[in-house]
């Protein structure tokens, strides 16, 4: 390169390197104007089916700014009302407001939703926004037309380039409230709250619980972090928000009040909501949740030897098809888990619950590595019934799960189908079988002789809960033998520590008095079916007819 050519090409660099300086220093210059901040313009969707874009605005903000500035949409006056045209006055919209409040954020969460704030690598995405100045609400305001038309946008604009795609946003005096986000905005809140000493628990309405102040050193050393951390996230940390006009050049209060409900209600209804299964396969707190998962997914007994369906566990839904290969659900297994593991180890696993409300910290390695090493004990010996036994030989799942026929002219099941409607095939009876040996152990019996005997409750029938003889009879299976009962574990929990260890004659009564209530007959008042399938008086008071006990 010629000496002549590498001055024109230092020249060229150097013209550049002022361009630059130039540019921030007319940028720094516009971004210290009170009000208003940089924007990147956005065109989505038209106006009334006409060819004229609709914009929007992406800005960036501070978490603190968030918490002081931007309010819950369902507060939106414009989400609640209308302009009455005989009166020009604003008037609540009967019609629409109940689909409003229903998705009104839930204040319960907020707890939560301020821990995760807390940790260190939390995430929240984009808010969308709606910026709303005063004479949205002032029909009397010269910026409406006399056809009741806007004569601008709601939203004030000024172009920083020829394309004006890049510009000032002006934020001055502006109302604004987010269309989605508000369970984001309601946690950066709450560790605004706990900056200022003042967060408190509330119910789902947002309404303060009667002594439920949270104290803010309190709350923070629970979670091992310090107050400095408040600051760094409010006044540090950002993220993006994207503002829509409350109305657009050419609208009607009523045009644009339609279209922001429509804004409002589309991005609640079309938020795919997380299903259970899917929640306990992500949940990297909760220590149930971890273990379960680990150790279920894992483990023998849900392996399956058809390699078109190698697991029996439904990861996702609670239901069990009847055609379906499953005999669990990943979250019956996070049930299972707390259900034994909370039960064996109550003082050690004590900070593994809420330490606030639903807010709960991931346990140490080694202590999720101790309820792995717990739970797959229990999985272990559970193999060992015979009902399992079985399925690793090959038989049928569903002959084995599913409920047999009952001709209407016998008493007694016909296995008209070689079916045994077994409860330990279903989520609801391994929680109940985890909660009952949990409690068992805890009360000093050895897991192993427990199983011994839970073997023997299933050699006497007990699983087979369709049957009238089964203990668990109208408890987790109804009075036709057909459907299951799954809002009775405890009960049905207690009822299988009963078989276990037997009980008191107090204790006896209790129970037999309850099993009576249970297996009452709607046909016939006064009525109950009893162990043998017969109807007998509800006055019977005979407690000594409860199945006799394994264990003594």
């Amino acid at each position: 390169m010629s000496k002549e050519n590498l001055n024109d090409l230092e020249q060229l660099v150097e013209i550049e390197k002022r361009q630059k300086l130039a540019l921030t220093a007319a940028l720094d210059t516009q971004k210290n104007r009170k009000g208003l901040y940089f924007a990147q313009k956005i065109n989505m969707g038209s106006y009334q089916g006409t060819k004229r874009l609709i914009p929007s605005y992406v800005t960036v903000q501070t978490l603190g700014f968030v918490s002081k500035n931007i309010l819950m949409g369902s507060e939106m006056p414009f989400m609640r009302d209308k302009i009455d045209p005989k009166t020009n006055r604003l008037i609540i919209d009967q019609d629409n407001i109940d689909d409003v409040m229903q998705r009104a954020p839930d204040w319960t969460r907020q707890l939560e939703l301020t821990h995760y704030l807390l940790r260190s690598n939390h995430k929240f995405t984009s808010i969308l926004a709606v910026i709303q100045p005063e004479w949205i609400n002032q029909p009397e305001s010269s910026n409406w037309g006399d056809d009741k038309r806007a004569l601008k946008d709601a939203i004030e604009f000024e172009p920083l380039d020829s394309s004006s795609s890049i510009g000032l946003l002006n934020l001055e005096n502006k109302t604004i409230f987010a269309l989605d986000g508000q369970h984001r905005i309601m946690g950066i809140k709450g560790v605004q709250d706990l900056a200022s000493g003042q967060l408190r628990y509330k119910n789902k309405n947002g309404s303060e619980k009667k002594g439920g102040i949270i104290d803010t050193d309190d709350f923070l050393s629970r979670f091992k972090v310090s107050r400095s951390i408040l600051d760094t996230i409010l006044n540090t940390e950002t993220m993006s928000i994207e503002f829509v006009p409350a109305v657009v050049h050419g609208e009607t209060r009523e045009d644009a009040r339609i279209r922001l409900r429509n804004y409002f209600t589309d991005v609640n209804t079309y938020a795919k909501k997380i299903k259970k299964g899917e929640e306990a396969m992500l949940d990297e707190t909760d220590g149930y949740k971890i273990v379960g998962r680990k150790v279920g997914l894992s483990h023998p007994i849900f392996k399956s030897n058809d390699e078109s369906a190698p697991t029996r566990i439904n990861m996702t839904d609670q239901s069990i098809p009847k055609e379906s290969n499953w005999i669990t659900t990943l979250e019956a297994i996070t049930n299972i888990s707390e259900n034994y593991l909370s039960s064996i180890d109550k003082e050690g696993r004590d900070h593994w619950g809420p330490l606030f409300k639903e807010v709960k910290i991931r346990p140490p390695e080694n202590e999720i590595k101790k309820g792995m090493k717990d739970l797959e004990k229990f999985f272990d010996l559970m193999s060992k019934i015979d009902v399992f036994k079985k399925l690793q030989r090959g038989e049928s799942i569903k002959s084995l799960r599913e409920f047999p026929e009952k001709d209407s002219k016998k008493k007694a099941y016909e296995k008209t189908k070689n079916y045994s409607g077994h409860l330990l095939l279903r989520p609801i009876g391994q929680q109940i079988l985890a909660q009952a040996v949990g409690v068992l152990v805890s009360e000093g019996g050895n897991v192993e002789e427990i199983f011994k005997n839970i073997e023997k409750i299933d050699q006497n029938g007990h699983f087979s809960a369709h049957n009238p003889s089964s203990i668990f009879y109208g408890v987790t299976v109804n009075l036709a033998g057909k459907s299951m009962i799954t809002s009775l574990q405890d009960p049905a929990a207690r009822y299988l520590i009963y078989l276990v260890t037997g009980a008191s004659a107090e204790k006896q009564k209790e129970i037999y008095e309850e099993i009576k209530l249970r297996r009452a007959d709607e046909l016939s008042p006064g009525k109950w079916i009893n162990f043998q399938g017969e109807k007998a008086d509800l006055e019977d008071d005979d407690y000594l007819n409860l199945p006799k006990p394994v264990g003594v």
